[in-house]
C-alpha cells in the first residue's frame, strides 16, 4: 500500500491496498509509532462518514499533527489530530486519480520540506498544480502552474541553490512531461514560468515510473524506469 509518517516519527497513517487500488474503508494509523493501529475515519464536507471510494495519504512537513488525503476524484482531504480523521476540503483541483498504489498511479504529489500544507502535483494532461493548505483559516488555495496544452507526468523537488540547504531554500522542480510540444525531462526554478530541457532526443529510456531531483547535490536528477533500473543525470551549468 501507502504509508505516510509525521516528522517527529510517532503518527504513521498506512493506506492498505487491495491489489493495486487504496481504499478508503482500509486507511488505519498509529500514534505510537507503529506499535497499535486503529481505523481512520474519513468524513464528507458535513460530516458524514465516507466508506466507499480510495485515499491516499501524505504527512505534512513541518507539524506532526497534520495529514492529508486525496481520493480518486482528486478532492482534498485534512486530518488534525495526526491521520485518525479526515474532513473533506473545497480545493478546486481538477478531476484526477489518486487512488492508486505508485506506478500504476499516473499522478504524482510532493510535499515541501521545511514548509507546511504546500504541495507540488503532476496531473498529466491537466499540467503541474501547486496546492497550499493554511491551518490558521483552515483554507485550501489549488493553481495551475503550467502553460495550456503542457502535460505533467512525473514531478519531483531537487536542490534549488548551489551549495545550499535544501530545507531553508528554494526548491527547484524536476519534471516528465511535454513542454512546449516536446517531451523530455525539465527543470523549473520558477514554478514553471521557464524551463531548461535536461535530455536529447535520444535519452528517452522508456517508461518512467517517478523523478525526483537530489538533496544535496545541485543539478542532480533521478529517474526510476520501467525496465532499465534507477537513472541518475546531472545537467551541466
Amino acid at each position: 500500500g501507502w504509508v505516510a509518517m509525521s516528522p517527529d516519527g510517532k503518527n504513521i497513517v498506512w493506506s492498505v491496498a487491495d491489489n493495486i487500488r487504496l481504499p478508503v474503508r482500509w486507511v488505519i494509523c498509529s500514534r505510537d509509532g507503529g506499535e497499535t493501529f486503529q481505523k481512520a475515519a474519513v468524513f464528507d464536507f458535513v460530516g458524514q462518514p465516507i466508506t466507499d471510494g480510495f485515499l491516499k495519504v501524505f504527512s505534512d512537513r513541518v507539524h506532526s499533527h497534520l495529514f492529508y488525503g486525496f481520493d480518486e476524484k482528486g478532492c482534498f482531504f485534512v486530518s488534525h489530530d495526526g491521520g485518525a480523521t479526515y474532513r473533506k476540503k473545497r480545493a478546486l483541483l481538477p478531476e484526477a486519480d489518486f487512488g492508486l498504489i505508485d506506478c500504476a498511479n499516473k499522478t504524482e504529489v510532493r510535499g515541501v520540506a521545511g514548509i507546511s500544507g504546500v504541495f507540488y502535483m503532476a496531473l498529466g494532461n491537466h499540467g503541474m498544480w501547486k496546492l497550499t493548505y493554511t491551518e490558521d483559516t483552515d483554507t485550501v488555495t489549488a493553481k495551475k502552474l503550467s502553460a495550456p496544452g503542457d502535460t505533467c507526468l512525473r514531478l519531483g523537488l531537487g536542490l534549488g541553490v548551489p551549495g545550499g540547504d535544501y530545507v531553508s531554500c528554494s526548491k527547484a522542480i524536476y519534471l516528465c512531461g511535454v513542454i512546449g510540444g516536446a517531451y523530455g525531462f525539465y527543470r523549473t526554478f520558477d514554478e514553471g514560468k521557464t524551463y531548461a530541457r535536461l535530455n536529447r532526443e535520444d535519452q528517452m529510456y522508456g517508461q518512467i515510473n517517478s523523478i525526483d531531483g537530489d538533496k544535496r547535490t545541485f543539478g542532480r536528477f533521478y529517474l526510476a524506469t520501467g525496465s532499465r533500473g534507477l537513472i541518475y543525470g546531472e545537467k551541466e551549468e
